[in-house]
């Protein structure tokens, strides 16, 4: 199967064929964790995340990476995590499928403390019990979608803080959130082809 990724709009498709992404498939407890937030605030924050993604992933493969202002509390933060974990990377911001279900790109996939992990990196300023349910789901569907041929026995959220700090959050591996989200998204999507007939 030939999966791609256009970035604008957001979209994949997998031998021609549009498929969710994992944001997609989580959007609704995505609204339970951020619904109140005004959207400015979210686009800033977006943003934010965007470029610090884009910076991480220069450090982890070319070994170096200059940034500035805002953002530079929030590189030197992986810094730390890099030079107290030594994490050892397979993949970097590696589109992944599951089938014509729906496909995304996870952060990280490598070793890390001797275990085979993902890692989903946040510049989120707290990590709640909503924030944990949300990434569980979407962490777990990366799993699904790739644990046929590599095995992962941890997923963590590594939240990467303005004040240079960092703190590596352990979710669950575990079908159930993923399964969920992946139920309702498919009811919604059959009530509004319905609606159109």
């Amino acid at each position: 199967m030939t999966l791609e990724f256009q970035e604008e709009g957001h979209i994949y498709t997998v031998d021609g064929i549009r498929v969710p992404s994992v944001s997609d498939i989580t959007s609704f407890l995505a609204r339970i964790t951020y619904g109140e937030a005004p959207p400015d605030v979210m686009a800033i924050a977006a943003e934010r995340g965007t470029m610090v993604h884009r910076a991480t992933q220069e450090l982890d493969e070319k070994g170096e990476c200059s940034v500035t202002g805002d953002l530079a509390p929030y590189l030197q933060a992986y810094s730390s995590f890099l030079e107290e974990h030594n994490p050892k990377w397979d993949f970097i911001e590696f589109p992944v499928n599951n089938g014509l279900l729906y496909a995304g790109t996870l952060d990280r996939y490598g070793l890390l403390n001797n275990a085979h992990v993902i890692l989903d990196i946040k510049t989120t300023s707290s990590i709640t019990r909503n924030v944990k349910a949300l990434y569980t789901a979407a962490q777990n569907l990366y799993r699904m979608a790739i644990q046929d041929w590599l095995p992962v026995d941890k997923i963590y959220i590594l939240q990467l803080k303005r004040d240079a700090t960092y703190k590596l959050v352990e979710l669950p591996v575990e079908d159930g959130l993923a399964n969920a989200c992946l139920t309702i998204y498919e009811a919604t999507k059959k009530k509004e082809r319905k609606k159109k007939t």
